[in-house]
């Protein structure tokens, strides 16, 4: 299928773009020719179905897998990333889903902070506590809500990702890529978080948002990338159309959803009974349409 470019896209040279990607793992092709964009001062905003090459993307852009074939630029200009050392270099910063993955739970914020700049300088346990305390609250805003003295382990979800988020920045990359940031976030959190995602575009950063929610997706992006099967199957500009946006990823299987019966034709009488469980103009994220949930005895509930 060939790519579509949203109306209105940027004409100037992207900071990243892929062309032509491909990723084999064996017989299994996880992206099928991927060509995608970044510009300065934007969120790209990449959704797709479990599957869809999503993961993979990621991972090609952190230097964490090779591509099979295909090109990465920086600036219009080839780049070969062997490692997220490279990716850095290149001013692009990841932060993983996996937040504890990335963090060293025994040492502090500050220590997890800095814990890069120390091993490239090989001081590692020979710094002084106060030099790193010191270095880390270089790097975080004024106004850092975590206590750099604290031990991640003792940290909420929340706050590890706001270490990571702070620790990707310290090194002002010029992408950021961010990998289900608010996945384990309350709506409040999530809301803070992608305040701070709008503002980051704002100065200059280019941001990547990965995510399963697609009302958070349409509310921050600029533009948004469907993949399906390994493939860019729709680029939607904002404000971007949330059927368009569902039925991309979905395929087939949207218009399979949509030709089922109506709702009257499904619901056998003893639904008539009253329900277990309501609720009535739910908002799952501000800005979104309300919906009512109603779950009778001995049905499930979609």
């Amino acid at each position: 299928m060939t790519d579509r470019t949203a109306p209105g896209a940027r004409a100037a040279t992207p900071v990243l773009s892929v062309r032509h990607l491909v990723k084999h793992y064996g017989a299994t092709a996880a992206l099928r020719g991927v060509d995608l964009d970044v510009h300065a001062g934007e969120v790209l905003g990449l959704v797709g179905a479990n599957g869809a090459g999503k993961s993979t993307l990621i991972k090609v852009l952190a230097g964490a897998e090779q591509p099979t074939s295909g090109t990465l630029l920086v600036d219009g200009r080839p780049v070969r990333l062997h490692g997220p050392t490279d990716a850095a270099a290149q001013g692009v910063a990841t932060v993983h889903q996996d937040v504890d993955a990335a963090l060293v739970p025994t040492l502090t914020v500050a220590e997890n902070l800095v814990l890069a700049d120390l091993a490239r300088a090989g001081r590692g346990v020979r710094a002084s506590r106060r030099a790193i305390r010191a270095r880390a609250a270089a790097l975080v805003p004024e106004g850092f809500p975590v206590d750099l003295d604290a031990r991640v382990e003792a940290l909420t979800t929340s706050a590890k990702q706001q270490v990571l988020i702070a620790r990707a920045l310290a090194a002002r990359p010029r992408v950021l890529v961010l990998d289900e940031p608010t996945a384990a976030l309350s709506v409040p959190e999530q809301q803070r978080l992608l305040a701070d995602v709008r503002a980051l575009a704002a100065a200059g950063t280019a941001v990547v948002l990965i995510s399963h929610h697609l009302a958070e997706v349409t509310q921050v992006s600029d533009r948004v990338v469907a993949l399906r099967e390994g493939r860019v199957v729709e680029v939607l500009g904002a404000p971007v159309d949330g059927a368009a946006l569902v039925r991309a990823i979905l395929g087939d299987l949207a218009v399979a959803r949509t030709s089922r019966p109506g709702a009257d034709e499904q619901v056998p009488a003893d639904d008539a009974r009253p329900p277990v469980l309501s609720a009535r103009g739910v908002q799952a994220v501000p800005g979104a349409r309300p919906f009512d949930l109603h779950v009778r005895p001995g049905r499930s509930s979609a």
